[in-house]
């Protein structure tokens, strides 16, 4: 063993035969090992921590963002067109069969309610496998899904290829787009925003031609497997989801001058806090040497290995070590703050069986999952959570009901895919426009949120009314526009309303009310087709529920109140509980 004093701090490594050196880095008040040669004044190379404290970890908002923004169009551009498309694809297929209207919703609700509970499990598996795998292995699914789907014995047989394994792997696929592209960015959050939301309209915008081009040309078996195909190019999109620690950058504090008293009080408090930590350092003998390193070599079993430069010295200017030359590319999907919490999960007992690691694995995104939901104590979630059932609910049931309806009435399916697609165009200008406006600190997101729902519900009334086509697509183009209001400001209210940091359990949460929603509204919906025989009356029960987000968001205010009053009464009690101490 040898042993260095730099600065009254003992830093203790190993025997010379081990090639790699342990160093210790204080960050977020735990410590975390990680093997590292040491280079005089060098930066910290490892993302999200840090060898001095006279600077801040920000996100790049550009760099390598960019290339996230791309991934998440590619992924958004190919996934979500299934929505608008099921229609086109499936109805030639679902009349041919005799499939009943309530057959047919339950499909496509089924389907909804799996595509959205997924987004609540979305950020445990992100915590277990990591950004690219998740997204890999969803959008792979996904395709598995179409690609079975085009040998279909019965209509039946769509409630597990469409509505569990798409709905399974789309919904993560999407939930993950729509959760790491705003840690990216800052300033510029809205502009990316819009990339991905002009991938959600293009796909729109295009699928329901092809998917009936492909019909045509190839039949319901030869275009079901073409879709499939072209849904399993949004794994080259996951592939740019590195984790954004490892590309967090620095910004230097601004120098705040105190006065002389301030000044002295803190450099005593920095002298003490400095005293107690060096004698509270652990000195460590060759046997507990070796076992320092098992943590290392478990965690460079499992995720790859970490890989340092050759010659290193220490830094006696200061006692604050930093990783200079990691492999950042060695250290695969690890967040930081996942090192820091539980740094080696299997290092306790190695010979763990992979059944009882799964397990636990299990239980974990279980856990995480139970917890991100306890989210929904808030009111303001609530709000947020109906706002998103109601309006979601009524949009996509409209939109899967269109093409159904218009062929009921004489028209083709040609006709009914340019409709979709002309409110695609108008949904696309709007998501954009509105998404790079949310940028200016003038411009009023949650007026134009709210408009949003205001203007679907209109659409949807006004639709069922119409003979003539060009009156049709001129409200279906209306539509659009509130769709693209409401939809390019969705994840930026819930940041405006909770913040960057609730963003993933608020999301989760969310969804997982629309799930349910769509378990409840789309069965209804087919139910009140086949009671009535009428496709109007059921467009109106639809921009009924696209109403009532309306409403509810006027609750929002006193909601934000009772938001307020709790937190002063969580902040009050520590402080009268630290006066009687």
């Amino acid at each position: 063993m040898t042993e260095l004093h730099d600065g009254g701090s003992k830093v203790i490594f190993p025997s010379s035969a081990s090639v790699d050196k342990i160093v210790k880095v204080e960050n977020m008040s735990k410590s975390v090992e990680l093997p590292h040669d040491i280079n005089d004044n060098e930066k910290c190379r490892d993302a999200g921590l840090n060898s001095d404290g006279d600077g801040e970890m920000r996100p790049p908002d550009g760099g390598w963002g960019w290339l996230v923004a791309l991934g998440t169009f590619i992924i958004s551009l190919l996934i979500p067109m299934i929505m608008p498309c099921f229609g086109v694809l499936f109805s030639h297929y679902l009349i041919e069969e005799g499939a009943t209207s309530t057959t047919t919703a339950w499909i496509f609700s089924v389907q909804c309610f799996i595509w959205n509970i997924m987004a609540l499990v979305t950020r445990p598996l992100i915590g277990e496998l990591g950004w690219r795998k998740v997204g890999i292995l969803s959008s792979v699914l996904t395709s598995i899904a179409f690609v079975i789907s085009a040998f279909s014995p019965c209509p039946e047989f769509l409630f597990f290829s469409i509505s569990l394994l798409s709905g399974i792997g789309a919904g993560i696929a999407v939930s993950l787009c729509f959760i790491i592209l705003p840690l990216y960015f800052d300033r510029k959050r809205g502009v990316a925003n819009s990339i991905m939301m002009a991938g959600i309209c293009m796909g729109q915008i295009v699928g329901p031609p092809v998917a009936r081009f492909l019909q045509d040309e190839y039949g319901f078996k030869g275009a079901t497997l073409i879709i499939g195909a072209l849904i399993l190019n949004s794994c080259v999109g996951a592939c740019f989801f590195h984790p954004v620690e490892w590309h967090l950058k620095k910004t230097r504090r601004e120098a705040v001058s105190l006065p002389q008293e301030d000044e002295a009080l803190l450099c005593e408090q920095n002298a003490k806090r400095n005293s107690a930590a060096s004698n509270s350092q652990i000195s460590c003998n060759e046997s507990k040497g070796d076992q320092d390193l098992m943590p290392f070599a478990m965690l460079k079993k499992q995720r790859g290995g970490l890989h340092s430069a050759e010659a290193s010295s220490i830094s006696r200017n200061s006692s604050s070590l930093c990783i200079s030359t990691i492999d950042i590319a060695g250290v695969g999907t690890i967040p930081v703050s996942e090192l820091i919490e539980e740094p080696y999960p299997y290092v306790q007992d190695s010979n763990r069986s992979s059944s009882f690691c799964i397990s636990k694995t299990f239980l974990r995104i279980v856990r995480g999952t139970a917890k991100d939901l306890t989210i929904l104590r808030s009111p303001r979630v609530c709000i947020l959570a109906l706002n998103g059932t109601c309006f979601l609910n009524g949009y996509f049931n409209f939109m899967m009901i269109v093409p159904f309806a218009m062929q009921a009435a004489g028209r083709s399916l040609e006709d009914s895919a340019w409709c979709i697609s002309i409110s695609s165009i108008c949904n696309l200008l709007l998501r954009v426009v509105v998404s790079s406006l949310s940028d200016f600190p003038r411009f009023n997101k949650r007026a134009c949120y709210v408009s949003g729902f205001v203007v679907t519900s209109l659409t949807m009334f006004t639709f069922p009314l119409l003979v003539e086509l060009r009156w049709q697509i001129l409200t279906m183009a209306g539509f659009g526009c509130g769709i693209g209001a409401t939809m390019g400001l969705y994840t930026i209210t819930m940041i405006d309303v909770m913040g960057l940091d609730s963003l993933a359990p608020v999301f989760g949460a969310t969804s997982f009310a629309v799930a349910f929603g769509f378990l409840c509204f789309g069965p209804m919906i087919g139910f009140i087709r086949d009671l009535t025989r009428s496709y109007a009356i059921s467009m109106w029960a639809m921009g009924g529920t696209v109403l009532c987000s309306a409403l509810s968001w006027f609750l929002m205010p006193a909601a934000t109140r009772y938001d307020q009053r709790r937190a002063d009464k969580q902040h009050q009690q520590p402080e009268k509980t630290n006066s009687k101490i």
